[in-house]
């Protein structure tokens, strides 16, 4: 008889099939049912539990946590529909009259600059001014 014969007569005819006599005989005894395979032990029970309270308290969390949402590191920032400042004057910046992202208007007054030497010029401009209006106003006499 060939080795690779398969055929159910072969393995039926065979002494050394693939069960064991004893478990065959055991398969086909009706009389005696085996139980199912329960697993009640202490650990599985107490792993159960564990695991349910684990999703349980992540359920919570997920609900009612927060979570931060500062970060660190490089950032790139596009800004868009932004328009280049500039000034026809130098000087220091004493406030800002907009806020960031605000949208403006045109001839709205964004900043205002420092103007104490400017205001002192402007005085002396104007006593100048009127030192020489005087003078000429005196030379036409």
């Amino acid at each position: 008889m060939d080795t690779n014969d398969h055929t159910p007569s072969a393995d039926a005819d065979s002494s050394s099939g693939l069960f064991r006599e004893e478990a065959i005989r055991h398969h086909f005894d009706e009389a005696e049912q085996g139980d199912l395979l329960r697993v009640s032990s202490g650990w599985a029970n107490w792993i159960y539990w564990f695991l349910v309270g684990v999703v349980g308290i992540g359920f919570l969390y997920l609900v009612l946590g927060t979570a931060p949402i500062y970060v660190s590191g490089p950032a790139i920032l596009r800004i868009g529909g932004a328009t280049p400042l500039t000034s026809p004057v130098v000087g220091t910046i004493q406030s800002v009259e907009v806020l960031p992202g605000q949208q403006v208007a045109a001839g709205q007054v964004l900043v205002r600059f420092r103007a104490e030497r400017e205001k002192a010029q402007l005085a002396m401009y104007q006593k100048e001014f009127e030192l020489q209006l005087l003078a000429r106003l005196r030379s036409r006499r």
